[in-house]
């Protein structure tokens, strides 16, 4: 899923993908080298004990988090966290990259 979602996002005009990672230690190591504008978050990484509370820590580091996650009732506790959006995996790739933009206040 990583993967595609990398492929599928680098063929996005105005948008790059600067990693894809796939632990939250990973993402806490990216996040520091390369500070991104936003971070697309799949609230269920393989460590998922870390997944909302990486939202708090990257909302404090002043990074916008969109989260993502195939199970919609994490909605919620994912926007209370601090993600400013949140979009289903099996959602429509529009709706995704309308999300990132919103975050990062960039091309509709």
């Amino acid at each position: 899923m990583r993967r595609a979602l990398d492929a599928a996002l680098s063929e996005v005009e105005d948008l790059e993908v600067l990693g894809v990672c796939g632990s939250a230690a990973e993402l806490c190591r990216c996040a520091t080298a390369h500070r991104p504008d936003i971070v697309l978050l799949d609230v269920h990484l393989p460590d998922a004990a870390a997944g909302l509370g990486l939202i708090g820590a990257l909302t404090r580091a002043r990074v916008p988090v969109v989260a993502m996650s195939a199970v919609g009732g994490v909605r919620g506790a994912s926007l209370a966290a601090g993600a400013v959006a949140f979009v289903e995996k099996d959602g429509a790739a529009d709706t995704l990259v309308d999300a990132l933009f919103a975050a990062g206040q960039g091309p509709p």
